[in-house]
């Protein structure tokens, strides 16, 4: 059987940093954990405006959409017949939790209500959306994380706090696996980012094969805040 590498790679993140936090200990870490839910927060909020600026001020939106149809929906006649459009997305390409947003759009006629009346054009507008949205996420969550770096490398606060050795060291690598699962669910949004070419193909290809990297992708409840 061939190895998977993505999967064993995202194993070995959340080794590393489950270690990593039972050796740092829950205090000392648990700053930069919670830097990192502010984080999270503050890209839920700044990213949407990122996004909107990439779509109304750049060739970049109208570039991803036109490679998103060479990749996606070249093959597909332009219809939108009653109940051709839910066959036609169960079948596409992509990881279940997009197919069922798509589906669950698609029941509530999104696509007409934005006066979008071919049926590619609703798919690829969606695909393209998150691409860029999920772009917009990666971006503002690493600038945002290096600022979160350097503040506490600059005041040094963790060092200075008295712990309690044994539950600091069990609540550390729970924390730090914590972290890993959130930088694995952003990791996600950078295959979505490159849905459009090979590279995203062939990760997706690799989060098919492993049940435990088909289920992490499916449950990221990150992924709420670009679609």
């Amino acid at each position: 059987m061939e190895i998977n590498w993505l999967q064993t790679a995202v194993i070995a993140l959340f080794a590393v940093f489950t270690f990593a936090g039972w050796h740092k200990g829950f205090l000392k870490i648990v700053i930069s954990f919670a830097g990192t839910i502010v984080i999270i927060i503050s890209v839920a909020i700044i990213s949407p405006k990122v996004s909107r600026f990439i779509t109304d001020n750049t060739d970049i939106y109208e570039h991803t959409r036109q490679k998103v149809i060479n990749v996606f929906l070249e093959k597909m006649d332009r219809t939108d017949e009653e109940g051709k459009s839910d066959e036609f997305l169960k079948d596409l390409n992509l990881p279940d939790i997009m197919k069922s947003d798509l589906i669950e759009k698609n029941a509530s006629q999104m696509y007409q209500a934005i006066l979008i009346s071919v049926f590619k054009d609703y798919i690829s507008v969606y695909i393209t959306k998150l691409i860029i949205n999920a772009g917009s996420f990666v971006g503002v969550y690493i600038a945002l994380s290096i600022a979160l770096f350097i503040i506490i490398r600059s005041t040094d606060l963790i060092g200075r706090i008295p712990v309690i050795k044994g539950i600091n060291k069990l609540l550390g690598g729970l924390t730090g696996a914590g972290q890993a699962l959130l930088i694995v669910w952003v990791f996600f949004f950078i295959i979505i980012m490159f849905l459009g070419n090979e590279i995203g193909g062939k990760l997706l290809e690799e989060v098919e094969r492993s049940n435990i990297l088909r289920y992490l992708f499916n449950n990221n409840y990150l992924f709420r805040f670009i679609s």
